[in-house]
């Protein structure tokens, strides 16, 4: 769009009186790295500060349930009550007042829209989609109280085998 706006001014066809720009804050994302089996997930988690929290946005109820296994009563898990599964923990069980109440909050996309995670402990947010949409609202549910307020990103990555069967799926 910028190129398009210059062209614009120059050429005169967007007069200043029709034009602002709204500045855009820097980024809360620190760094971003990438995983791609579930044994790096755990080791990644497993690492983090004691004093730190993480989101994971997972991409089924199973991960959940896998999750769960793992981390017990020492994480939060969230999705939506419409699968066929039902819920599991509560929106108001996991977050609250913008506040991960748990260490460790794994959710479906069900939180990607909505909900605010007003939290500095948050410093790592995990995402296992690859759909552009998807992964911009995940990351925009961590909202900056400052400057100060960062945190990494860890994508999974597709290995040959998964990219192998998504081209089959395609074709």
């Amino acid at each position: 769009m910028d190129f398009l706006i210059q062209k614009w001014k120059e050429e005169g066809t967007l007069s200043p009186e029709n034009y602002y720009r709204i500045p855009r804050r820097k980024s809360c994302i620190s760094e971003i790295r990438f995983y791609y089996r579930d044994a790096e997930r755990k080791a990644l988690l497993d690492s983090i500060p004691s004093g730190e929290k993480a989101v994971v946005f997972v991409t089924s109820y199973a991960t959940l349930e896998r999750m769960r296994l793992i981390y017990g009563d020492t994480a939060a898990y969230y999705c939506s009550g419409n699968n066929k599964h039902g819920s599991m923990d509560a929106l108001y069980d996991c977050v609250r007042d913008g506040k991960l109440l748990k260490r460790i909050l794994f959710t479906t996309t069900v939180l990607y829209n909505g909900v605010d995670i007003k939290d500095e402990k948050v410093k790592h947010i995990f995402i296992e989609q690859w759909l552009p949409m998807e992964v911009i609202q995940e990351i925009g549910r961590k909202r900056p109280l400052n400057e100060n307020d960062t945190c990494k990103l860890y994508l999974r990555g597709k290995g040959m085998r998964e990219l192998e069967t998504r081209l089959k799926e395609a074709n």
